[in-house]
């Protein structure tokens, strides 16, 4: 009896080192790509302010041409 629960105790150790190792892994590939997006969001926001700021151009433009227009 105790030679088989010494057998399951061991399975279920190498079972949570396999798991422990998997997280790992997952862990190192989360934060590569928290690392290669972080850098792309950051571009991104900086196109989208400048479409804000030339939208926000063209608007006035049109307002001050339409007042010209008779």
């Amino acid at each position: 009896m105790e030679n088989e629960t010494n057998q399951m105790l061991r399975a279920v150790l190498e079972s949570l080192a396999h798991v422990h190792a998997k997280l790992d892994a997952m862990d190192v590939r989360l934060a590569r790509f928290e690392g290669e997006t972080k850098g792309t969001f950051g571009e991104l926001q900086s196109q989208l302010d400048y479409i804000a700021q030339k939208l926000g151009e063209h608007d006035r433009d049109l307002y001050v041409l339409k007042r010209r227009t008779p």
